[in-house]
């Protein structure tokens, strides 16, 4: 099962696995080259009468300038195609011009290769589905109850839920594009007033998926049957109130609230009640051991890189 990049190359290289024992289900390239472009998606949302933030595919300095008079709030850049929270930055009012060099410096991208949207302050909610040639055959909903950063990014602690109004917006969504295979569709939604907005469609595994299995929803082992051609049944109801934690990725969401707002944490936010683990496993404790090492892997390399680059 090809999760984030490999599905791109598997589908557009799947002509060469022909003659192999080799069974996949994705959607042709050029619909996850749609629904992976932000831009693209959300004109495809707006097509449908789907709600999205205000958003802009600038090409000058000067657009964005008017952007921001307009919506003075803070802004997203978003590049246009991104994955895991990679490629998303917040550009605070008044910090502009140094939000964006940062951006651009990270990303190695410029005009042309991102989106300005306007900040929406409510939830995050997301909607997996699993579609067999443009048929949906389950979908799972959960609500994001913390994030790496105070400003968004990977959720690291979340809860199943169902919100039929999200849920019927991804369906027609996918539906329009004759969907095949796994994807999850991201939206907000405030609660108190049901408002809500589309933002973006993840046209692959989602790093979330433990939820969806330890709620009742094994998204894999359907999958797998898909590919082996069975007629899946109706998909009975899956627990809703089930919460599952990122562990590692949830620590250092606490330690970043900390930074952005100087309170210290509380003990349930350390320690939050919880159903599941996404790298917490008492028969496979190697796992968690392996996520640390990468971690600090990654965070030794990142520093090297942001001392060799420029000040």
């Amino acid at each position: 099962m090809p999760a984030d990049e490999d599905a791109f190359v598997v589908a557009e290289h799947g002509n060469l696995l022909r003659d192999y024992p080799v069974r996949t289900v994705l959607a042709p390239i050029e619909t996850l080259r749609r629904l992976d472009d932000k831009f693209e998606s959300l004109q495809l949302a707006q097509s449908l009468g789907i709600p999205t933030p205000t958003t802009i595919k600038p090409t000058t300095l000067g657009e964005i300038e008017a952007f921001a008079r307009e919506y003075p709030g803070p802004l997203v850049l978003k590049i246009k195609r991104s994955s895991g929270g990679r490629g998303v930055f917040v550009l605070q009012p008044g910090h502009l011009n140094e939000g964006l060099q940062k951006a651009f410096a990270r990303s190695g991208k410029g005009f042309g290769d991102f989106v300005i949207q306007e900040f929406v302050r409510a939830p995050g909610y997301a909607v997996s589905m699993l579609f067999d040639h443009g048929v949906p055959k389950a979908s799972f909903t959960h609500r994001r109850l913390r994030e790496l950063s105070p400003l968004g990014g990977p959720s690291t602690l979340r809860q199943s839920i169902r919100q039929p109004a999200l849920e019927a917006h991804a369906e027609r969504l996918l539906r329009q594009v004759g969907y095949h295979g796994v994807a999850m569709v991201e939206f907000k939604y405030d609660e108190a007033t049901g408002n809500n907005w589309f933002l973006e469609v993840n046209p692959r595994w989602w790093g979330s998926l433990a939820l969806a299995t330890q709620s009742g929803v094994d998204f894999p082992m359907l999958l797998y049957r898909l590919a082996l051609g069975e007629n899946l049944p109706p998909q009975p109801d899956y627990r809703v109130g089930v919460t599952v934690r990122w562990l590692l990725g949830d620590l250092r969401a606490v330690q970043n609230q900390f930074k952005s707002t100087g309170r210290l944490p509380r003990y349930r936010d350390i320690c939050p009640k919880v159903d599941g683990y996404d790298d917490a496993f008492f028969d496979d404790p190697l796992a968690l051991a392996a996520e640390l090492a990468l971690q600090l892997k990654k965070a030794i390399f990142s520093k090297r890189d942001l001392h060799s680059g420029p000040r």
